[in-house]
């Protein structure tokens, strides 16, 4: 019994996948990046809020034009601020519980 055939594979390619494999290789492309550290979800929820506010102040400040338009406008905007409340819910509820 034989194994795969390695003939059109150079030796190059072959000791750098077994130098990546063992972890001696340099990292690939997604590993070599840095992630900056993750927020505080309660840093997270209150900005999701602000970013959320500031896109419901630039709808009320447009004027809406042709028919329903202006239904569809204050439901967007309904929509806004029933997420603001969801993420400040969230923000308040992990700055009790310390996260």
């Amino acid at each position: 019994m034989s194994g795969p055939d390695l003939s059109r594979v150079s030796t190059e390619d072959l000791l750098a996948e077994i130098a990546r494999r063992c972890g001696a290789a340099p990292p690939g492309r997604r590993q070599g990046r840095e992630r900056p550290p993750m927020k505080p979800k309660s840093e997270w929820a209150q900005a999701k809020a602000d970013e959320l506010r500031k896109q419901t102040d630039e709808l009320r400040k447009q004027s809406p034009e042709g028919w329903g338009a202006r239904e569809n406008l204050d439901w967007q905007i309904r929509e806004n601020e029933a997420q603001i409340r969801k993420f400040e819910r969230i923000a308040e509820t992990a700055r009790r519980n310390g996260e």
